[in-house]
């Protein structure tokens, strides 16, 4: 789905523009998400396979603050850690920290649209700061400096959730050849921000997410990708009603479908077709394997 910074530069607006992904779980206080989907997230981190400007976004009902929520999950993100016997602890601790700094916690229902027009205000300013801050040291680069804007504002502890604060502080970082209106709407936005929807959550509920984000926060920016766990509903019939229903707020181009089980059986007969094929046998062990 997205392999690397430029992978859907070919099918996006995103050719000669910077790009963010946005990771948004829906249903990420659930044991999919603690357990599976933010620790594959968090190897993918350590090894550098995600772009470097990247927000991970969780919504849920689940009313918590940031940190509580975090906590939850960084027991499953330490075993991950485990993989890699040769980095030190220091090297460990800043890795979640940095992974950290690209999650955030929404509160919302799915079948409110008034929680998706607040998750659409919210999305859209922490998106935007982001940017601002690539935007703008990009333009000290160009004026020769080498001021680093994402590290300042993190060493000022500054918060993009300050907005009379942040915007003070871009004030006085911003360089006198960037454009006041680079981000207002008629400008053309130098960025591109896209999307990936991660429904972490019952079937049941699919539609009405989807309809309400389509309806309230639609991404103008770059594209949504929307990805979905089989199997999904009861039989075959409910399953062709939930897909035309899916269909009915996105094309087919914009879903990718994740087999949740059928793997399986196939990855546990692997060791019995190991040990009953001396071809095999010889193949497979640690000399012939990478992990990852």
């Amino acid at each position: 789905i997205y392999d690397s910074k430029y992978a859907l530069s070919l099918y996006s607006n995103s050719l000669n523009k910077e790009e963010l992904l946005t990771i948004i779980i829906f249903g990420c206080s659930g044991d999919l998400a603690k357990k599976k989907i933010y620790p594959a997230l968090f190897k993918l981190f350590c090894n550098n396979s995600l772009p470097k400007d990247l927000l991970i976004i969780g919504f849920a009902r689940t009313v918590q603050d940031f940190d509580t929520f975090f906590d939850k999950i960084v027991i499953y993100l330490k075993r991950c850690l485990l993989c890699y016997e040769d980095w030190s602890i220091s090297k460990k601790k800043d890795l979640l920290n940095g992974f950290k700094n690209r999650c955030r916690y929404f509160v919302g229902n799915y079948s409110s649209s008034e929680s998706f027009e607040n998750f659409n205000k919210y999305l859209t300013t922490i998106e935007e700061e982001e940017a601002k801050k690539k935007y703008y040291a990009t333009c000290y680069k160009m004026n020769g400096s080498d001021y680093n804007i994402s590290n300042n504002v993190a060493e000022d502890n500054i918060s993009i959730d300050d907005e009379n604060k942040t915007n003070e502080y871009f004030q006085m970082c911003t360089p006198k050849n960037c454009p006041d209106n680079v981000f207002s709407s008629n400008y053309n936005f130098p960025y591109v921000i896209n999307r990936m929807l991660y429904l972490a959550l019952p079937p049941h509920i699919f539609v009405s997410t989807l309809k309400n984000y389509k309806k309230n926060c639609l991404n103008s920016k770059g594209t949504d990708k929307i990805l979905l766990e089989k199997p999904f509903g009861n039989d075959l019939d409910s399953f062709k009603m939930l897909s035309k229903q899916i269909l009915e707020n996105f094309n087919e181009q914009q879903i990718y479908r994740i087999d949740h089980y059928l793997g399986k059986d196939m990855v546990s007969g692997l060791l019995k077709l190991k040990f009953t094929n001396t071809f095999l046998l010889s193949l497979m062990n640690r000399h012939f394997y990478k992990m990852y």
